[in-house]
């Protein structure tokens, strides 16, 4: 897994924030503890969509009851990132 970049790291919260969604830390299902970037959102389509427009592929995601977050498995927290 590959730390995300500053510039996949400040497209992703850009896209949190179109979406009303929350970029989080996240360990999806079979990565073992691993923590990626996800976003949890109303609007998983809207997310996945934008994110791809960004060159952002790869995309996973897993419903949380009444959101979803979408997650990229691939994409790994960065050191400075510090969840609210």
């Amino acid at each position: 897994m590959q730390t995300a970049t500053p510039e996949q790291f400040e497209a992703l919260q850009d896209i949190a924030q179109q979406n009303d969604g929350r970029l989080r830390s996240y360990s999806g299902r079979g990565m073992y503890g691993a923590q990626c970037l996800g976003i949890t959102t109303e609007y998983p389509n809207s997310v996945i969509e934008d994110a791809g427009a960004a060159g952002i592929k790869g995309a996973r995601q897993d419903s949380m009851g009444l959101k979803t977050i979408v997650y990229w498995p691939k994409i790994g927290v960065p050191d400075y990132f510090k969840e609210d």
